[in-house]
């Protein structure tokens, strides 16, 4: 049976990096970040390490659904302290049944 090479911590912290450079938002705060270095790296994760990303991935998606939460339940809460009148006026239907009609 062959020994399975399995990258090291330094490793996968230079991968990581490497997915940061793609784009802005790939950090240690997304959970996409984590889902690349599975997708592109599970073959050379030992069990413990497989285990820690997928660890890391969850939580990090309950953080983003917590965060998506508070910012929904902020616009809903500002929704309902404006008039019901201010609600229709401004309404973005309205404005572009204006522009149909007009």
């Amino acid at each position: 049976m062959e020994s399975q090479d399995y990258m090291d911590e330094e490793e996968i912290h230079e991968k990581l990096l490497d997915i940061s450079a793609i784009h802005s938002t790939f950090d240690e705060n997304n959970a996409i970040t984590f889902m690349i270095l599975l997708s592109e790296c599970k073959d050379k994760l030992n069990e413990a390490q497989i285990k820690w990303v997928e660890d890391k991935i969850q939580s990090l998606k309950k953080k983003t659904n917590s965060i998506n939460n508070k910012w929904i339940k902020a616009i809903d809460n500002e929704i309902t302290r404006l008039p019901l009148s201010e609600k229709i006026h401004n309404s973005p239907r309205q404005e572009d049944m204006k522009q149909t009609y007009n």
